[in-house]
């Protein structure tokens, strides 16, 4: 699941944030490494949480930082979602 939670990150990057594919990989930094400001991060937030249907609530005191951390509060957040569906 994971993978699949990656893959469409990377997809998200490149078609929203313009971001080559190639320099994509999951220890990265989103706003040192790919360069994302505020707007970029909104932007890849919303698209997030519009694929999946869901809502980061990331803390603001601790947001993720790359692209792993990431994957894993989404990775998160749908096992919350699934369970409240069930």
């Amino acid at each position: 699941m994971k993978l699949d939670i990656y893959n469409e990150i990377v997809r998200i990057l490149h078609e929203q944030c313009e971001i080559e594919t190639e320099k994509i990989n999951k220890s990265l930094d989103l706003q040192k490494d790919l360069g994302l400001d505020s707007v970029g991060l909104l932007t890849l937030a919303t698209e997030i949480e519009n694929h999946w249907e869901l809502y980061l609530n990331e803390t603001p005191e601790d947001p993720p930082q790359t692209i792993e951390d990431l994957v894993d509060l989404i990775d998160i957040r749908l096992q919350e979602k699934m369970a409240m569906e069930s």
